[in-house]
């Protein structure tokens, strides 16, 4: 049976070694190297938490301030973990499940906030780098063999740090590291044998920051507070690779990094294409949608069983997969998909329980565990709002939800800020047995307290009031017809409309600039772990510009960030004395 490595003693001096030398070298991040912000902060296109349609920093469009986004220093999210260690290891060791995950009140994953080392998390960092560590000693004959040529098991253990400690820490080790992890392996040699030794000096590599951060100093000395920082080729494979894959660059990547080509733009168009092509990048991808329109996995806990007898754990299970094969179907389309198919296309792909969900005739129907792409009808199921797992994330246990749904429309897609509700608002109003969802708006609406956030929420959401709880259509609530008129009241982006029906919804959005450019505001805060995006006011203008100039081509505007001076450059904070 494999027993765990214990690493503390030898971990002590080696990690305050390498966090020495490399805390340093990060100049001017301040407290933000676990996060740093402000928990429970709301915001969105301002930033600074005020009501819908007031932006008090400046009008829509505005650009002001310097180029360069000061992007926080990010923790490796759970996914990015196991992933990476898949990697380091070419699959021969399975990921330790200890590892924690990001805190689920956060938007996005890879946020800082979502991130922050408690002394709880500190502890299962540590117990599953042991894990992993154990893991490689028992496997080592499958996973690493000592150059005939080397014939001290020193310099067999120097040669393993050398391609293990680098590929880890996703750059050449300096050589206060390699010597520190050096030391490691000999204070654990003195008492174990080689193999257990090169054990903890994995568990030692798996607990380091240069592993857990993605730190980015750039070349040259300790920069000044504020200064634009050029990445270096190694670091921009780490955001390449983590943006799109979710785990460490592979060996083309870091060959290209080894060789400074990465400072060219052309060579990063290359790679982010062949990354885009390969099928790792459907799950990084996929993470990317399902956290911007706020689809978890769905439990069939949160539904009434008395009203949804039928929603089960394969129910909910296919739903999920059939919003990741939505999404992925336009974002990874060959030929390029738009926005606008994105929020109106009724093209999806089903199984046999999503077909008998949205009701496809049985002659269409996929056979037992296979999956065919398939148009629905338009009407009823245009585009990812449409998508029953949306549509069931965002509402009650027995009951759709204007707000909830509304909410996401507001904030998801449009990027205006809603207010938390106040202390007990749940008590401040009551609604009569057996309302609709637009009765009960229409009394939220008229209560002075809730209505001045209410109204900017729920007359959207009341526009997709032919979906139940479970998002299966329906014609009539409560025996009364559906309504499903809604509204777009004033929006900080000016946007402002009526609609009946999500196609009408889905047309609106679909043709409005502010859509285009909330999307790229949500990608910017994904891809650099955002939560104030203020900063990146001038780099969401101009890649907005870019993607509507390209009719809203969902690949040439990840390929232009990835170019761009935003993705290749970081801007360090001011930092108050």
């Amino acid at each position: 049976m494999r027993s765990r490595l214990r690493t503390r003693g030898a971990l002590a001096l080696a990690l305050a070694q390498v966090m020495t030398m490399t805390a340093c070298g990060d100049a001017g991040d301040g407290d933000e190297t676990d996060g740093g912000g402000t928990e429970g902060a709301t915001t969105g296109a301002s930033g600074d938490g005020s009501s819908s349609g007031e932006d008090t920093d400046a009008p829509p469009g505005a650009c002001e301030g310097e180029l360069g986004v000061t992007a926080p220093m990010r923790r490796m999210t759970g996914a990015q973990y196991r992933n990476t260690v898949v990697e380091l290891f070419g699959g021969a060791v399975a990921p330790s499940d200890l590892f924690p995950a990001p805190d689920s009140s956060y938007q996005y994953s890879n946020n800082p906030e979502a991130n922050v080392v408690t002394q709880l998390r500190a502890e299962n960092i540590m117990l599953a780098a042991e894990e992993v560590g154990a893991a490689v000693a028992d496997g080592l004959d499958g996973i690493w063999q000592c150059p005939p040529e080397l014939a001290s098991d020193a310099a067999c253990a120097a040669a393993f740090i050398e391609e293990h400690g680098a590929r880890a820490y996703r750059r050449p080790l300096e050589p206060v590291e390699a010597d520190a992890l050096l030391n490691v392996y000999s204070d654990a040699r003195a008492t174990l044998e080689h193999h257990v030794a090169l054990g903890v000096v994995v568990a030692t590599i798996l607990q380091s920051p240069q592993f857990l951060y993605f730190i980015e100093r750039g070349d040259g000395p300790t920069p000044e507070d504020g200064a634009l920082l050029e990445l270096t080729d190694w670091e921009l494979a780490t955001r390449l690779s983590y943006l799109l894959w979710d785990t460490a660059p592979d060996a083309a990547l870091r060959a290209s990094a080894a060789a400074g080509e990465l400072q060219d733009p052309a060579q990063l168009e290359a790679h982010a294409r062949r990354l885009l092509a390969d099928p790792r990048a459907r799950p990084a991808v996929s993470r990317f949608f399902r956290e911007w329109l706020e689809v978890h996995e769905l439990s069939p806990s949160a539904k009434d069983p008395a009203l949804f007898p039928g929603f089960d754990q394969t129910l909910a299970a296919a739903m999920v997969e059939e919003f990741d094969r939505f999404v992925l179907g336009v974002a990874l389309a060959p030929e390029g998909g738009t926005l606008a198919e994105l929020l109106t296309s009724a093209v999806t792909e089903v199984d046999a329980t999503m077909a008998s969900f949205y009701g496809v005739p049985q002659d269409m129907t996929p056979g037992p565990g296979q999956w065919a792409a398939i148009e629905l009808d338009p009407a009823r199921r245009p585009g990812v709002l449409t998508r029953a797992a949306v549509l069931a994330e965002h509402a009650n246990a027995a009951t759709s939800s204007a707000i909830f749904r509304g909410h996401l429309v507001r904030e998801g897609l449009l990027c205006d800020v809603i207010p938390p509700p106040p202390p007990g608002a749940m008590a401040m109003v009551s609604f009569p047995e057996g309302s609709t969802q637009r009765e009960q708006s229409e009394i939220l609406h008229e209560d002075p307290v809730c209505g001045s956030c209410h109204v900017y929420m729920n007359p959207i959401g009341l526009g997709l009031e032919h979906y139940d709880a479970i998002g299966a259509y329906r014609a009539d609530e409560n025996g009364a017809p559906v309504d499903a008129s809604g509204e777009i009241r004033q929006s900080s982006s000016g946007l402002a409309a009526t609609f009946d029906g999500a196609g009408e919804l889905a047309t609106l959005l679909a043709g409005a600039e502010a859509t285009h450019a909330c999307f790229v505001e949500q990608w910017h805060a994904h891809a650099l772990g955002l939560d104030d995006r203020r900063d990146a006011r001038c780099s969401v203008d101009g890649l907005t510009q870019t993607f509507l100039d390209a009719g809203g081509d969902l690949d040439a505007m990840m390929i232009a960030f990835v170019t761009s001076e935003t993705f290749m450059t970081r801007r360090l904070p001011e930092v108050s004395p």
